[in-house]
């Protein structure tokens, strides 16, 4: 199902993307329940404002530890040049 958003901006339209293509990736994920997850990041936050960069890994980690997505274990590999992170 596609959604579409007017109106935002560039930052908000790549934090809505990188959620929502997270969220559509583990759910069609096929591991065995228990399983260690690696998500390998590269500049995830490279359009963000500084402050949603400097709250990208709580966000994400709230988001991984929510009970939808606490079945598997997470390992989270990020490179990136900000300095927020």
């Amino acid at each position: 199902m596609k959604v579409k958003f007017g109106g935002l901006s560039i930052g908000q339209a790549q934090f809505l993307d990188f959620f929502a293509s997270l969220y559509n990736s583990l759910q069609n994920s096929c591991f065995n329940s228990g399983a260690t997850c690696i998500l390998l990041l590269d500049e995830p936050d490279s359009r963000f404002h500084l402050e949603w960069s400097r709250q990208f890994i709580k966000n994400i980690t709230k988001m991984l530890s929510t009970e939808m997505f606490n079945r598997y274990n997470y390992q989270i590999v990020i490179s990136t040049h900000s300095p927020m992170m």
